[in-house]
């Protein structure tokens, strides 16, 4: 028997075991070999993209979260953001819409300027 921990070697002797295998068994051999690979590349298809889509998720909720607050302190900085304003803005997620909110905050005068401006109704 050969001991080395060479992977050229171990798999040149993986390589003649196979080819010395009676067909059928072979056969078989080949088929459970594509499965375990198959499986393999599924597991890491579905991986690489469920963390392509989190990170991307992760992203565009970083993104939202820090446009909200650049409203806020565009607000804050022109006088007292009431509770509710501050919650309806820091819970608004659409980054199209903190967007354009971003725009009047920078150009209202005070809180309630920008509310009745970006149409944001108190509940």
């Amino acid at each position: 028997m050969i001991k080395t921990n060479n992977p050229g070697i171990l798999a040149a002797i993986g390589e003649l075991q196979r080819m010395t295998m009676h067909n059928p068994l072979r056969l078989r051999y080949e088929a459970y070999l594509k499965k375990v690979r198959d499986e393999q590349a599924w597991k890491t298809h579905v991986w690489k993209t469920a963390m392509s889509e989190g990170v991307a998720q992760g992203r565009a909720e970083g993104v939202a979260e820090g446009m909200a607050e650049s409203i806020l302190e565009l607000l804050k900085s022109r006088g007292v953001v009431p509770k509710k304003l501050e919650e309806k803005i820091l819970s608004e997620k659409d980054v199209d819409r903190l967007r354009q909110w971003l725009i009047l905050a920078s150009k209202s005068r005070s809180a309630a300027e920008f509310q009745g401006q970006a149409d944001i109704k108190e509940e």
